[in-house]
């Protein structure tokens, strides 16, 4: 099968800050390339989704583009700088998108929505969507209907019916928001909460992304939902 991933960090095999073999092999996209499968990855470190999206399109019209961790640490990493690049794919078989933080698009969502429900119109290929740094709002599904769909992998992952959030990384936004004062501090103490229960949690390999029995669960679950053999 020829898969395609796009979204934030979630969807990069990040491995830094762990032990020398760390969490790459662990990850998705390794476990999915261990099944016979061909991988596109064009996740972004802290990429927005519509960045990740941009990847993508490029990617697939046979254009280079930076790999999915050049902003890993340390920075002499093998894999700065290093530009991926395929041509002559026939057809994807399945899209799976990490969904980030919509803080970072600086636009409505139903536009980051509708940008990605146009881009899997024009692929025959089922559809993965899951909620990463970012969680995926109710108004995804009014537009379009996934495959597979975890609207807050977070949530998956820890078992808890834990706040959701779009603002982690970007806190700043909520100054430019409309909210009231009290509707912002819901946010900022929601958003400390679930920092706190991540960093707990032993399957936040480094505090913040998913380590390797979340990868492992997510492709048993894609397996058994019948999207990957």
């Amino acid at each position: 099968m020829n898969i395609l991933i796009l979204g934030c960090s979630f969807g990069v095999p990040n491995y830094y800050g762990v032990s020398p073999t760390g969490i790459k092999e662990h990850h998705t996209e390794f476990l999915l390339r261990d099944r016979g499968h061909v991988v596109h990855n064009c996740s972004q470190n802290a990429g927005s989704n519509l960045q990740t999206l941009e990847r993508a399109k490029k990617y697939l019209n046979g254009m280079a583009i930076v790999h999915p961790a050049y902003h890993q640490n340390p920075p002499t990493d093998q894999f700065v700088n290093q530009f991926i690049q395929c041509k002559n794919i026939k057809a994807l078989d399945l899209i799976i998108w990490f969904h980030t933080e919509l803080s970072r698009d600086g636009i409505h969502a139903n536009t980051v929505y509708s940008k990605f429900t146009e881009f899997f119109s024009t692929h025959n290929a089922k559809v993965a969507v899951i909620g990463g740094a970012g969680d995926v709002l109710p108004e995804f599904l009014t537009m379009y209907t996934p495959d597979f769909f975890i609207p807050s992998w977070r949530r998956s992952i820890l078992g808890k019916d834990v706040p959701l959030s779009n603002t982690l990384s970007g806190a700043s936004s909520i100054n430019n928001s409309r909210l009231t004062l009290t509707e912002k501090l819901k946010i900022v103490e929601d958003n400390l909460t679930l920092i706190e229960l991540v960093k707990q949690s032993p399957h936040f390999f480094d505090g913040c992304h998913p380590g390797a029995w979340p990868h492992r669960d997510l492709v048993n679950q894609l397996i058994n939902a019948k999207l990957i053999t």
